[in-house]
Protein backbone atom coordinates (compact mmCIF):
# COMPACT_ATOMS: atom_id res chain seq x y z
CA UNK A 1 0.00 0.00 0.00
CA UNK A 2 3.03 2.62 1.03
CA UNK A 3 4.07 1.82 -2.21
CA UNK A 4 1.47 2.61 -4.21
CA UNK A 5 0.85 5.66 -2.40
CA UNK A 6 4.36 6.71 -2.88
CA UNK A 7 4.11 6.33 -6.62
CA UNK A 8 0.60 8.20 -6.98
CA UNK A 9 2.38 10.80 -5.05
CA UNK A 10 5.24 10.88 -7.51
CA UNK A 11 2.75 10.91 -10.23
CA UNK A 12 1.11 14.44 -9.11
CA UNK A 13 4.76 15.71 -8.20
CA UNK A 14 5.75 15.32 -11.40
CA UNK A 15 2.99 16.78 -13.13
CA UNK A 16 2.80 19.76 -11.37
CA UNK A 17 6.32 20.53 -12.13
CA UNK A 18 5.62 19.97 -15.73
CA UNK A 19 2.72 22.33 -16.54
CA UNK A 20 4.77 25.59 -16.23
CA UNK A 21 8.02 24.78 -18.18
CA UNK A 22 6.91 25.83 -21.45
CA UNK A 23 3.85 28.03 -21.03
CA UNK A 24 4.73 30.04 -17.99
CA UNK A 25 4.55 33.86 -18.70
CA UNK A 26 8.10 35.04 -19.25
CA UNK A 27 8.71 37.69 -17.13
CA UNK A 28 11.63 39.98 -17.52
CA UNK A 29 12.01 40.90 -13.74
CA UNK A 30 14.65 43.74 -12.86
CA UNK A 31 18.24 43.53 -12.96
CA UNK A 32 19.91 43.40 -9.17
CA UNK A 33 23.06 44.63 -8.04
CA UNK A 34 24.19 44.70 -11.75
CA UNK A 35 23.08 40.64 -11.84
CA UNK A 36 20.08 39.77 -15.11
CA UNK A 37 16.95 38.90 -13.04
CA UNK A 38 15.90 37.06 -16.35
CA UNK A 39 14.74 33.18 -16.24
CA UNK A 40 16.37 31.12 -17.95
CA UNK A 41 15.82 27.24 -18.48
CA UNK A 42 18.43 25.14 -16.61
CA UNK A 43 19.28 21.72 -15.35
CA UNK A 44 21.54 21.27 -12.31
CA UNK A 45 23.27 18.11 -10.95
CA UNK A 46 22.75 16.88 -8.20
CA UNK A 47 21.71 14.38 -5.03
CA UNK A 48 18.32 13.85 -4.51
CA UNK A 49 14.82 12.56 -5.46
CA UNK A 50 13.18 12.57 -8.46
CA UNK A 51 9.81 12.02 -6.94
CA UNK A 52 8.29 12.12 -2.97
CA UNK A 53 9.89 8.52 -1.15
CA UNK A 54 11.95 7.78 -3.71
CA UNK A 55 15.85 6.80 -2.91
CA UNK A 56 18.02 9.40 -3.29
CA UNK A 57 20.54 9.15 -6.42
CA UNK A 58 22.53 11.48 -8.81
CA UNK A 59 20.08 13.05 -10.99
CA UNK A 60 19.81 16.20 -13.37
CA UNK A 61 17.32 18.48 -11.94
CA UNK A 62 15.30 21.08 -14.17
CA UNK A 63 14.64 24.52 -13.39
CA UNK A 64 11.08 25.51 -13.74
CA UNK A 65 10.12 29.68 -13.32
CA UNK A 66 8.73 30.79 -10.51
CA UNK A 67 5.75 32.72 -9.98
CA UNK A 68 6.14 36.35 -10.43
CA UNK A 69 3.10 38.20 -10.65
CA UNK A 70 1.18 38.13 -7.82
CA UNK A 71 -1.85 40.48 -7.24
CA UNK A 72 -3.06 42.63 -4.83
CA UNK A 73 -7.15 42.15 -5.01
CA UNK A 74 -9.97 42.80 -1.99
CA UNK A 75 -10.69 39.82 -0.09
CA UNK A 76 -13.93 38.18 -2.11
CA UNK A 77 -15.25 34.15 -1.31
CA UNK A 78 -14.97 33.51 -4.83
CA UNK A 79 -11.69 33.89 -4.44
CA UNK A 80 -10.77 32.42 -1.08
CA UNK A 81 -12.82 30.20 1.04
CA UNK A 82 -12.97 30.31 5.27
CA UNK A 83 -11.37 26.92 5.46
CA UNK A 84 -8.53 27.44 2.77
CA UNK A 85 -5.44 27.63 4.03
CA UNK A 86 -3.63 30.78 3.55
CA UNK A 87 0.12 32.10 4.50
CA UNK A 88 -0.49 35.30 6.47
CA UNK A 89 2.68 38.05 7.28
CA UNK A 90 2.16 41.08 9.62
CA UNK A 91 4.96 43.41 8.71
CA UNK A 92 5.40 47.19 8.37
CA UNK A 93 3.38 47.54 5.35
CA UNK A 94 0.39 45.73 7.32
CA UNK A 95 -1.01 42.30 7.19
CA UNK A 96 -1.22 40.49 3.76
CA UNK A 97 -2.54 37.17 2.94
CA UNK A 98 -1.41 34.16 0.16
CA UNK A 99 -4.17 31.65 0.01
CA UNK A 100 -2.02 28.65 -0.54
CA UNK A 101 -4.44 26.68 -3.07
CA UNK A 102 -2.96 29.53 -5.76
CA UNK A 103 0.15 28.19 -5.31
CA UNK A 104 -0.24 24.95 -5.65
CA UNK A 105 1.79 22.98 -8.10
CA UNK A 106 4.10 26.16 -8.66
CA UNK A 107 4.98 25.97 -4.93
CA UNK A 108 7.19 28.83 -5.03
CA UNK A 109 6.14 32.87 -5.75
CA UNK A 110 8.72 36.09 -5.89
CA UNK A 111 6.98 38.96 -4.30
CA UNK A 112 7.17 42.29 -3.28
CA UNK A 113 5.54 44.36 -0.41
CA UNK A 114 5.99 47.46 -1.32
CA UNK A 115 9.77 47.71 -1.09
CA UNK A 116 10.50 44.29 0.60
CA UNK A 117 11.32 41.45 -1.36
CA UNK A 118 10.16 37.83 -0.09
CA UNK A 119 9.95 34.70 -1.41
CA UNK A 120 6.54 32.37 -0.59
CA UNK A 121 6.99 28.65 -0.49
CA UNK A 122 4.36 25.35 0.07
CA UNK A 123 5.27 21.99 0.06
CA UNK A 124 2.06 19.91 0.31
CA UNK A 125 4.09 16.91 0.97
CA UNK A 126 5.46 18.56 3.99
CA UNK A 127 2.55 20.60 5.11
CA UNK A 128 4.72 23.87 5.08
CA UNK A 129 4.31 27.16 3.89
CA UNK A 130 7.25 28.84 4.35
CA UNK A 131 8.71 33.02 3.82
CA UNK A 132 12.12 34.01 3.06
CA UNK A 133 13.61 37.26 3.11
CA UNK A 134 15.22 37.15 -1.02
CA UNK A 135 17.85 39.41 -0.05
CA UNK A 136 20.90 36.74 0.02
CA UNK A 137 24.44 37.38 0.63
CA UNK A 138 23.90 41.13 0.15
CA UNK A 139 21.84 40.90 -3.15
CA UNK A 140 18.26 40.85 -3.58
CA UNK A 141 17.68 37.94 -6.23
CA UNK A 142 14.84 36.13 -7.61
CA UNK A 143 14.56 31.78 -7.14
CA UNK A 144 12.78 29.50 -9.12
CA UNK A 145 11.57 25.78 -8.78
CA UNK A 146 13.61 22.68 -8.86
CA UNK A 147 11.70 19.75 -10.35
CA UNK A 148 13.50 17.23 -7.42
CA UNK A 149 13.55 16.64 -3.49
CA UNK A 150 15.40 16.24 -0.42
CA UNK A 151 13.83 14.53 2.39
CA UNK A 152 10.86 14.50 0.48
CA UNK A 153 10.70 18.50 0.44
CA UNK A 154 10.56 21.05 -1.79
CA UNK A 155 13.87 22.53 -3.55
CA UNK A 156 14.60 26.06 -5.54
CA UNK A 157 17.39 27.82 -6.82
CA UNK A 158 18.88 31.78 -6.69
CA UNK A 159 19.06 33.05 -9.82
CA UNK A 160 22.08 35.09 -8.63
CA UNK A 161 24.35 31.93 -8.26
CA UNK A 162 22.29 29.03 -9.01
CA UNK A 163 22.54 27.82 -5.32
CA UNK A 164 19.74 24.95 -4.60
CA UNK A 165 17.95 25.44 -1.09
CA UNK A 166 16.05 23.24 1.03
CA UNK A 167 12.81 24.80 2.47
CA UNK A 168 12.45 23.22 5.65
CA UNK A 169 16.47 23.65 6.67
CA UNK A 170 16.23 26.80 4.85
CA UNK A 171 20.15 25.77 4.19
CA UNK A 172 22.11 25.58 0.44
CA UNK A 173 22.30 21.96 -0.11
CA UNK A 174 24.31 22.02 -3.53
CA UNK A 175 26.12 25.18 -5.57
CA UNK A 176 28.23 28.13 -4.57
CA UNK A 177 26.36 29.48 -1.01
CA UNK A 178 26.24 25.48 0.24
CA UNK A 179 25.78 25.62 3.83
CA UNK A 180 24.76 28.97 4.02
CA UNK A 181 21.41 29.79 5.57
CA UNK A 182 18.12 32.00 4.33
CA UNK A 183 16.74 34.58 6.34
CA UNK A 184 13.57 33.70 7.24
CA UNK A 185 10.26 35.67 7.55
CA UNK A 186 7.71 35.27 10.12
CA UNK A 187 4.62 33.82 9.05
CA UNK A 188 1.92 32.32 10.36
CA UNK A 189 -0.07 29.31 8.46
CA UNK A 190 -3.86 29.34 8.97
CA UNK A 191 -7.18 29.24 7.80
CA UNK A 192 -8.53 32.37 6.08
CA UNK A 193 -11.71 32.71 8.14
CA UNK A 194 -8.77 32.99 11.33
CA UNK A 195 -6.41 35.46 9.72
CA UNK A 196 -9.14 37.39 8.37
CA UNK A 197 -10.96 37.42 11.90
CA UNK A 198 -7.53 38.54 13.63
CA UNK A 199 -6.67 41.22 10.81
CA UNK A 200 -9.78 42.49 9.53
CA UNK A 201 -7.82 44.94 7.25
CA UNK A 202 -5.85 42.27 5.60
CA UNK A 203 -5.07 42.81 1.88
CA UNK A 204 -4.80 39.84 -0.36
CA UNK A 205 -2.47 38.69 -2.84
CA UNK A 206 -3.32 35.88 -5.41
CA UNK A 207 -1.96 34.46 -8.72
CA UNK A 208 -3.59 34.79 -11.52
CA UNK A 209 -1.38 32.74 -14.13
CA UNK A 210 -4.18 30.82 -16.03
CA UNK A 211 -1.16 28.64 -17.43
CA UNK A 212 -1.14 26.66 -14.63
CA UNK A 213 -4.37 23.85 -14.03
CA UNK A 214 -4.24 25.54 -10.42
CA UNK A 215 -6.22 28.37 -11.60
CA UNK A 216 -9.55 28.61 -9.55
CA UNK A 217 -11.48 26.88 -12.61
CA UNK A 218 -9.67 23.90 -12.26
CA UNK A 219 -9.71 23.65 -8.40
CA UNK A 220 -12.36 21.74 -8.00
CA UNK A 221 -11.48 18.99 -10.72
CA UNK A 222 -8.24 18.14 -9.23
CA UNK A 223 -8.81 17.92 -5.83
CA UNK A 224 -6.75 15.65 -4.06
CA UNK A 225 -3.00 17.77 -5.03
CA UNK A 226 -4.69 20.90 -5.03
CA UNK A 227 -6.48 21.24 -2.13
CA UNK A 228 -3.87 18.91 0.14
CA UNK A 229 -4.73 21.06 3.51
CA UNK A 230 -2.42 19.59 6.23
CA UNK A 231 -4.59 16.89 7.78
CA UNK A 232 -6.19 15.94 4.65
CA UNK A 233 -4.73 12.16 4.03
CA UNK A 234 -4.30 11.28 0.99
CA UNK A 235 -6.68 8.39 -0.88
CA UNK A 236 -5.98 5.24 0.83
CA UNK A 237 -5.73 7.07 4.54
CA UNK A 238 -1.84 7.17 4.54
CA UNK A 239 -1.69 8.15 8.22
CA UNK A 240 1.37 10.29 7.75
CA UNK A 241 -0.50 13.26 6.61
CA UNK A 242 -3.26 12.52 9.51
CA UNK A 243 -3.86 15.49 11.29
CA UNK A 244 -2.55 13.80 14.56
CA UNK A 245 1.40 14.19 12.69
CA UNK A 246 0.55 17.91 12.52
CA UNK A 247 2.32 20.20 14.75
CA UNK A 248 3.95 23.21 14.91
CA UNK A 249 8.26 23.57 15.04
CA UNK A 250 10.79 26.02 15.81
CA UNK A 251 14.55 26.35 15.65
CA UNK A 252 16.16 29.21 17.63
CA UNK A 253 20.21 29.34 18.18
CA UNK A 254 20.82 26.27 17.24
CA UNK A 255 17.86 24.59 19.17
CA UNK A 256 14.55 22.92 18.48
CA UNK A 257 11.16 22.29 19.50
CA UNK A 258 8.06 20.63 17.89
CA UNK A 259 4.88 21.33 19.10
CA UNK A 260 2.08 18.46 18.05
CA UNK A 261 -1.50 20.32 17.66
CA UNK A 262 -2.83 17.39 19.42
CA UNK A 263 -0.63 18.11 22.60
CA UNK A 264 -1.73 21.77 22.30
CA UNK A 265 -5.59 21.41 22.03
CA UNK A 266 -5.22 19.61 25.31
CA UNK A 267 -3.51 22.67 26.81
CA UNK A 268 -4.22 26.57 27.83
CA UNK A 269 -3.59 28.36 25.00
CA UNK A 270 -1.36 30.51 25.33
CA UNK A 271 1.01 28.85 26.95
CA UNK A 272 4.82 29.64 27.85
CA UNK A 273 7.62 28.09 26.87
CA UNK A 274 11.78 28.62 27.53
CA UNK A 275 14.13 26.83 24.33
CA UNK A 276 17.75 27.23 25.58
CA UNK A 277 17.61 31.04 26.38
CA UNK A 278 14.55 31.71 24.42
CA UNK A 279 11.79 32.61 26.37
CA UNK A 280 8.54 32.31 24.14
CA UNK A 281 4.85 32.23 23.70
CA UNK A 282 2.88 29.28 21.55
CA UNK A 283 -0.40 30.18 20.75
CA UNK A 284 -3.47 27.78 19.57
CA UNK A 285 -5.76 27.51 17.51
CA UNK A 286 -8.08 24.53 16.32
CA UNK A 287 -10.13 26.52 14.13
CA UNK A 288 -7.57 28.39 12.15
CA UNK A 289 -5.57 24.72 12.06
CA UNK A 290 -2.74 26.67 13.12
CA UNK A 291 -0.17 27.40 16.56
CA UNK A 292 2.50 30.05 16.07
CA UNK A 293 5.19 31.62 18.57
CA UNK A 294 5.57 35.02 19.86
CA UNK A 295 8.63 36.93 21.84
CA UNK A 296 7.85 38.46 24.68
CA UNK A 297 7.18 41.85 22.69
CA UNK A 298 4.67 39.68 21.01
CA UNK A 299 6.60 39.91 17.86
CA UNK A 300 5.99 36.93 15.85
CA UNK A 301 8.66 34.35 15.41
CA UNK A 302 10.01 31.90 12.38
CA UNK A 303 8.19 28.97 13.34
CA UNK A 304 6.32 26.37 10.79
CA UNK A 305 3.58 24.16 10.27
CA UNK A 306 4.36 20.54 9.52
CA UNK A 307 4.46 16.94 10.07
CA UNK A 308 6.52 15.55 12.57
CA UNK A 309 8.26 13.03 10.51
CA UNK A 310 9.46 15.48 8.08
CA UNK A 311 10.67 17.93 10.95
CA UNK A 312 12.46 15.42 12.36
CA UNK A 313 14.05 14.85 8.96
CA UNK A 314 15.46 18.04 9.41
CA UNK A 315 16.13 19.22 13.04
CA UNK A 316 16.40 15.68 13.88
CA UNK A 317 18.15 16.99 18.09
CA UNK A 318 14.65 18.59 18.28
CA UNK A 319 12.56 18.09 21.64
CA UNK A 320 9.02 17.10 21.13
CA UNK A 321 6.75 18.83 23.20
CA UNK A 322 4.84 16.61 26.50
CA UNK A 323 3.19 19.48 28.37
Amino acid sequence: MRLVIFVFLGILFLNCKEVQSESSVNNAPESTAGVSQEFKARKISLFGQIRPGALPANLEMEVNQALERLEFVEPDTSLVRGTDLVIGLNGENGPVAIPIKYLSAHEVANIKVEEEALLVTWCPIVGTARVFDREVEGKTTFFDFGRAMRGNNLLFVDRNTNTVWNQLSGEGIAGQLEGKELTIVPSIQSTWDHWEQQHPDTRLLINRDNSNPVWPMFIEEVPYYNTWEPGDGPPGSYTRHNTGNLGFGISLKGKSVFFPLAKLQSQDSPLEYTLGESTMIIHYSKEGMTAWAENLDGQVLPGSIAYDWAWKTFYPATVVYKD
